[in-house]
């Protein structure tokens, strides 16, 4: 009889963070953080009519949650996919009957 040998493929650690920086940030998310950080910031600091403190402030609680949420993503996915899935959901929504 013919003996069956089975093939073992080995599958790197780093295989599901191929592509991420730090292996939790994709590079969508970074850009998108960025072209949300830089705007928002510039108008913070510099025409805002607050004193230096102040605007620290408000960056530290205003401007960065939400850049952190877009760094890490949300479920799983990245805030634009989240985003589309989202529209996608209320584009196409339908409202089933079932007669019995």
């Amino acid at each position: 009889m013919e003996e069956h040998q089975e093939e073992i493929y080995i599958i790197p650690h780093n295989y599901r963070d191929s592509g991420k920086i730090l292996g939790i940030i994709e590079k969508q998310s970074l850009f998108v953080a960025a072209l949300w950080l830089i705007p928002v910031s510039y108008l913070n600091f510099y025409l805002l009519p607050f004193s230096v403190d102040i605007k620290i402030f408000i960056q530290i609680i205003v401007v960065m949650p939400p850049t952190a949420i877009i760094l890490t993503g949300l479920g799983g996915d990245t805030v634009l996919n989240f985003l589309r899935d989202v529209n996608r959901f209320y584009n196409n929504a339908k409202i089933y009957y079932f007669k019995k």
